[in-house]
Formats: C-alpha cells, structure tokens, sequence
C-alpha cells in the first residue's frame, strides 16, 4: 500500500492514477507492518464505454469500423493520467467511497466519471467475485 488517505478524520482524497485497474485497499492499523486488505476496484466502465460508442454509430454502422472507433477510444483513455476525487460518509457506511469527481492531471480539464467505475473487489477475480456482484450461474441437473 502505497498511503494512506482516507481515515476516521479525514473522509475526502485525491488520488493520482496513472494505469488500470488501480487497486485500493485497507489497513486496520497505520503500520507498513501491518498487512493490506484490496477491497476497491478503480478501472474504466468498457460496458458503458461500448454501449456509449455502438448508439453513436447507430444501427447501420459498419462493425469493424465501430469496433475500431471502441477500441481506439479506449487507448485515448488509457494514455492519460486522471486526478480522482474520492468521499465517503463516516457516519452513513464507512466503507462506501463514492467517486466524486475526475480531471485528467495534465490539462485539469474534468472527464466524465462514467467512463470509470470504482467497484468492490473484496476477493481478487477479475469479472467480479460472485459474493461482490451477486451474479452467479445457477446450473441444475435431472439427475
């Protein structure tokens, strides 16, 4: 763990991240010591990302050329350094941090955070551990 920036005290930060995923975790105690827990998944949102492009092709679209829009918007995205702004609630639910805001770092020039998404990733699986989702495949069998 790199700081730490959020504390019973101090409920807002600024983090700079330079490449993705970026994970965040948490320590009980204040100690390089002490081990750290990943609990936060900071990455880009590609669902979204995607769904954002295809609609802006429309429907008669040629699809490599929409794929190659996708792709090389996602890699104008993944160049840049971003400036994150993160909070959270003591009170309401301490472990609940919200994504405020975000700029990329150069030009201070603000990025619509829904390009982004800051999921829980209290175990590490890449889709999403099914107790952090709730999605998981139910299969029954006749025998």
């Amino acid at each position: 763990m790199e700081e730490i920036f959020i504390t019973p005290e101090v409920n807002r930060c600024k983090i700079d991240v330079d490449s993705f995923p970026k994970q965040i975790g948490v320590k009980q105690l204040e100690s390089s010591f002490y081990p750290t827990r990943i609990l936060y998944e900071l990455d880009f949102n590609y669902k979204l990302i995607r769904e954002e492009r295809e609609q802006r092709h429309g429907a008669d679209a040629d699809a490599v050329a929409v794929e190659r829009d996708i792709l090389d918007f996602i890699d104008l995205l993944k160049s840049k350094k971003y400036t994150f702004s993160l909070a959270r609630q003591y009170r309401k639910n301490k472990e609940v941090l919200i994504l405020e805001n975000v700029l990329e770092t150069e030009r201070k020039a603000p990025v619509p955070k829904r390009f982004f998404k800051l999921a829980l990733k209290t175990i590490n699986d890449r889709k999403g551990h099914w107790l952090d989702t709730g999605e998981f495949v139910l299969s029954v069998s006749d025998n």
